[in-house]
C-alpha cells in the first residue's frame, strides 16, 4: 500500500494506518499516528498533527520492528510527542532537510534493547525535550547537524550517542543521570554555550569542546572525560566531592575549573611520573622524557577557580601511566579542644553521635544533634607535608577577653567565623597570638558533622563543623579506606557551606588589624576591647 494525502485533515481515532509507505502533504493529523512493522511514513508541505480533539498535543509512534518517519522538507512540529523504540529492531527518525522541534514538543525512546535513530542529511533543532529512556537501550543521533536549545536529557540507565556528520550546538541543557552514559563522537563543531549536567553519570566527549559561557558541572559520581581539547570559554563545575576529569589532551586543555575539594579526582592520560605546582590560580604539570636522547618537555596548566595554596594539591601515577590531581585537604580540631553542648563545654574527644552541640549559625544559640565525630593521630614528624597537618595555635584572648578562653589548636585549614566570612586559621597567623606551633610531633585531630556546616562554639570562639565532601577517608573511623598520610588543610564551601570563604579582601582585613590590635602589649589593651562584628546570618 502506497499513497499520498494532500491538503486533508485524518482523524485517526483509535485506528492504526496499515500502509507500507504513506506521505503527508500539507495534511493535519488528530489523534495517534502509530507506525508499524517495515512502515515508513513520509511528512512534508506542512505537516501538522494535533489530539483527538483539535487542539491537545499529537502523538507519532514509531512502534513497529524497523518503522522510520521520514521528514522530507523543512517541518516544524508544535506540541507534538514522537516516541521511538520496539523491542526487536531499529526505529528510524529520518530528516531529509531541517525539522524544528517547538518548545511543547518531546522526541523519546521508549523501548528496546538495540539503537534507535535519529538520523539524515538534514538538522534537527530541539526547542523542546528529547529523552533517551532508562528501557530503551541506546539513542543515536547521527543528522547532519544538530542544536539543542532546549532539554536533551539521558536517563538513568540509557545510553545517548552523538554523532553528527558536522556540527553539535548546545546552547539549551544536556543532563546525564545517573547509571547512564552520553558519548559525543568527533565532529568538525561541538560548541556549548549552555549546560552540561553529569549527575551522577558518565559522559565523554572525543571532539573539542568550544563555544564561550558553557558550564559542565559534576556530581554524584559523575565521570566525565575529554578526549580532545576545551576552551578557555569553558567552565568545569565540580559541586560535591565524589567526580572524576579525565583529560586525553590535557596540553590543549584551556578551559577553567571550579569547586575542586578533597574527594575529586583529575586524571591526566599519559603524564605520569609528571610534577605539579600551583601558583597564581593556575595548576601547571611539567613532564620531562626523551625521544632518541632528544629531551622534550611538555606542559599542562589548569585555571583554578578558588582559594588554594602550594601545598593543596598532590599527584600520583596509576598504573596505566596516568597523572592523578587531587586535593587531600580537610579542616579539625585538635584533641583538647571544648566544645559548647547543651551539658556544658565537653572536650571534643568525648563527643559521640547523637550528642547535642550549641550552634550559632543563625545569630541565635540553637541545639543539634552530632551525626559523626571524626578522629586520627597524625604523626607530624613522619608526614610528608608536615605544614599541611601540623596545628595553629589560637591564643587566649586573641580576639577579645576570654574569646579563646583558653589556647585553641585548629589544623591549618579550619576556618574561624568572624566579619560573616569563614577564614581558615593559616591566613589570621600573625607570629604572636596565632602562630604555627612548631613543637607538635603528634597531634589527635578530630571533627564534629552535624546534618549541615553550621557555626560551633569552640573554647567560645566561633569555628566551623565539619563538612562532609568525600573526606572520612582521612579518619580512622570513617567507615572508608584510610589514607595514608591524612593532610587537614583546605576544603571547599562554595556548594554547601554555611557562610562565604574568604582569605582575602577587606573582611579579612579587618580581622587581621583586629588581631594586630589585640596582640600588642597588655597595657595597651586593657579595660574594654571592641569585639569584631557578628553576623546574624549565614
Amino acid at each position: 500500500n502506497y499513497g499520498t494525502l494532500a491538503n486533508a485533515t485524518l482523524v485517526l481515532d483509535g485506528g492504526t494506518l496499515g500502509l507500507d509507505v504513506s506521505t503527508f502533504q500539507a495534511d493535519t493529523i488528530e489523534g495517534v499516528l502509530t507506525i508499524g512493522d517495515g512502515d515508513t511514513v513520509v511528512v512534508q508541505g506542512g505537516f501538522s498533527i494535533t489530539g483527538i480533539d483539535g487542539t491537545s498535543p499529537g502523538t507519532i509512534a514509531l512502534t513497529g520492528a524497523d518503522s522510520t518517519l521520514e521528514v522530507a522538507d523543512a517541518e516544524t512540529l508544535n506540541a507534538t510527542t514522537i516516541t521511538i523504540g520496539n523491542a526487536d529492531d531499529v526505529s528510524t527518525l529520518q530528516v531529509d532537510s531541517t525539522l524544528t522541534l517547538g518548545s511543547g514538543s518531546v522526541i523519546q525512546t521508549t523501548s528496546g534493547f538495540v539503537s534507535d535513530a535519529i538520523t539524515g542529511a538534514g538538522s534537527v533543532i530541539n526547542n523542546g525535550a528529547i529523552v533517551a529512556d532508562a528501557a530503551a537501550g541506546t539513542l543515536i543521533i547521527g543528522t547532519t547537524d544538530f542544536t539543542n536549545d532546549g532539554l536533551l536529557s539521558v536517563a538513568s540507565g540509557a545510553d545517548l550517542q552523538i554523532q553528527p556528520f558536522d556540527a553539535f550546538i548546545n546552547a539549551g541543557t544536556l543532563s546525564v543521570a545517573s547509571g547512564s552514559l552520553a558519548t559525543i563522537e568527533s565532529v568538525n563543531t561541538f560548541s556549548n554555550t549552555g549546560a552540561i549536567v553529569v549527575n551522577g553519570g558518565s559522559l565523554q566527549v572525543f571532539a573539542d569542546l568550544q563555544g564561550s559561557g558553557g558550564v559542565t558541572s559534576l556530581s554524584d559520581g559523575a565521570q566525565v572525560e575529554l578526549g580532545a581539547s576545551a576552551a578557555a570559554g569553558q567552565d568545569i563545575q565540580f559541586l560535591d566531592g565524589t567526580d572524576s576529569l579525565v583529560l586525553d589532551d590535557a596540553a590543549d586543555f584551556a578551559s577553567t575549573v571550579a569547586g575542586f575539594q578533597q574527594g575529586d579526582s583529575i586524571v591526566l592520560t599519559g603524564f605520569g611520573g609528571a610534577s605539579e605546582t600551583y601558583a597564581d590560580g593556575v595548576v601547571t604539570i611539567t613532564q620531562s622524557s626523551s625521544v632518541l636522547g632528544i629531551p622534550i618537555t611538555t606542559v599542562a596548566t589548569i585555571q583554578m577557580e578558588g582559594d588554594y595554596t602550594a601545598n593543596d594539591f598532590s599527584t600520583t601515577t596509576d598504573a596505566s601511566g596516568d597523572l592523578i590531581l587531587t586535593v587531600d585537604v580537610l579542616p579539625c580540631f585538635a584533641a583538647g579542644t571544648r566544645i559548647m553542648t547543651a551539658e556544658g563545654e565537653v572536650a571534643v574527644e568525648a563527643l559521640k553521635a547523637g550528642d547535642r552541640v550549641v550552634t550559632v549559625t543563625t545569630g541565635k544559640r540553637r541545639m543539634r544533634p552530632i551525626v559523626w565525630v571524626g578522629h586520627r593521630a597524625v604523626d607530624i614528624s613522619r608526614h610528608p607535608a608536615p605544614e599541611k597537618v601540623r596545628p595553629v595555635r589560637v591564643q587566649r584572648g586573641a580576639f577579645a577577653p576570654n574569646l579563646p578562653a583558653r589556647d585553641l589548636l585548629l589544623s591549618p585549614d579550619h576556618a574561624i567565623y568572624a566579619e560573616g566570612v569563614l577564614v581558615p586559621v593559616k591566613y589570621l597567623i600573625n607570629g604572636t597570638t596565632i602562630r604555627v606551633d612548631e613543637t607538635a610531633q603528634h597531634v589527635v585531630y578530630h571533627h564534629v558533622q552535624l546534618a549541615q556546616h553550621e557555626i560551633l562554639l569552640s573554647e567560645g570562639l566561633r569555628t566551623e563543623s565539619y563538612l562532609e565532601s568525600g573526606g572520612r577517608g582521612m579518619f580512622a573511623n570513617g567507615g572508608q579506606p584510610i589514607v595514608l598520610h591524612a593532610d587537614f588543610s583546605h576544603i571547599a564551601w562554595d556548594v554547601l557551606g554555611c557562610a562565604p570563604l574568604k582569605v582575602t579582601g577587606s573582611e579579612v582585613e579587618r580581622i587581621k588589624a583586629h588581631l594586630a590590635k589585640r596582640a600588642k602589649p597588655a597595657r595597651a589593651v586593657r579595660g574594654k576591647s571592641k569585639s569584631l562584628r557578628a553576623s546574624s546570618g549565614c
